[in-house]
């Protein structure tokens, strides 16, 4: 997250890379990270993947699920 102060309001605000880069605030930006959204996900994970002729097992992570939730995290989207 990268800190941003607001000259009008004094208050400082937190953003995601990906949207900071897209704000165009009238001040020189930090030094960016060379991606917008790093994920790993856990290869002892047991994951069911769309498609699969099995069901879903009560202990297995969909997949797609476990994948678009970590993006719009990537996106700024958080809880507090």
């Amino acid at each position: 997250m990268i800190p941003y102060q607001d000259p009008k309001e004094n208050k400082i605000r937190f953003y995601p890379q990906a949207l900071y880069k897209q704000m165009n605030f009238p001040i020189e930006h930090p030094e960016f990270g060379p991606n917008e959204i790093m994920a790993t996900f856990n290869s002892n994970t047991s994951y069911w993947f769309e498609g699969d002729p099995l069901p879903m097992l009560e202990k297995q992570s969909d997949m797609l699920y476990v994948v678009i939730h970590e993006m719009i995290h990537g996106l700024g989207f958080t809880t507090s």
